[in-house]
C-alpha cells in the first residue's frame, strides 16, 4: 500500500467515524488498539476533543505519545482496563474485530464505559476479517440481496447481548487512483447505548 493511499484511507476512516459519532469539543473518545496513534491523532486534529487510546505495544505507545501529545495513550486493552462507567461518548476500533478473543466481554466493557446514547463503532478491513470467505462475501454484496456471514452475525449478537440498540452495518469502499488503483473494502458495525 502506498503512503499516499494510506493517508487517503486514514482520512476517509476518520471522516466516517466523525460523521457517524456526533462527537463535539467536550466529547471523550476512546480508540481501542490505537497502534501508532495516527488515526486517533487525526480525529483529534479534525475535531479537538478529549481523546484516549489503548495499545498493548509499549514501543508504539511511546512513539504515539511523542507524535500526538494531545491524546492520552494507555497500555492495555478495554477488557483489562476498568474505566469509569458512563465515561465515553464514543469507543471505536479499526481492524480489531478479527483479533477479539471474547467479543461478548469486549462489548460488555464498551457498553459500561459509554454514556447514555454513546456510540460504539467497529471498522474492519474485509481482507483481514473474511480472509477465507471473501469471494462469497463480495458476491453477496454485489447482488444487493443482503448477506449473511456467521462471523458478522456472531459479532452483532454480542453487541445486542451487551445492550446496544440501533445496530447498523455497512460496507465502505475506499478507492485511490494514483499512482495505481488501490481499493479497500471496510466493514462497519455500530451500535448505540440505550
Amino acid at each position: 500500500m502506498s503512503e499516499e493511499f494510506n493517508k487517503h484511507l486514514e482520512e476517509k476512516l476518520t471522516r466516517e467515524i466523525y460523521l457517524h459519532s456526533g462527537i463535539h469539543s467536550n466529547s471523550r473518545v476512546l480508540q481501542t488498539g490505537g497502534g501508532d496513534g495516527h488515526l486517533i491523532g487525526k480525529l483529534h486534529d479534525f475535531n479537538p476533543c478529549f481523546c484516549y487510546a489503548l495499545e498493548n505495544d509499549p514501543s508504539l505507545i511511546e512513539s504515539a505519545r511523542q507524535n500526538y501529545p494531545a491524546v492520552r495513550f494507555l497500555e492495555g486493552t478495554l477488557e483489562k482496563i476498568d474505566f469509569p462507567d458512563h465515561f465515553f461518548h464514543l469507543i471505536f476500533s479499526v481492524n480489531r474485530l478479527a483479533s477479539l478473543k471474547k467479543p461478548k466481554h469486549y462489548f460488555n466493557q464498551a457498553y459500561d464505559a459509554l454514556q447514555h446514547k454513546g456510540i460504539c463503532i467497529q471498522l474492519a478491513d474485509v481482507d483481514s476479517l473474511f480472509a477465507s470467505n471473501k469471494d462469497l462475501l463480495l458476491k453477496q454484496i454485489e447482488s444487493k440481496e443482503g448477506f449473511t456471514m456467521p462471523v458478522l452475525d456472531s459479532l452483532e449478537r454480542s453487541m445486542r447481548r451487551a445492550g446496544f440498540k440501533h445496530l447498523h452495518r455497512q460496507f465502505l469502499c475506499i478507492e485511490f487512483h494514483q499512482p495505481q488503483q488501490e481499493r479497500f473494502i471496510y466493514y462497519s458495525l455500530s451500535g448505540v447505548k440505550a
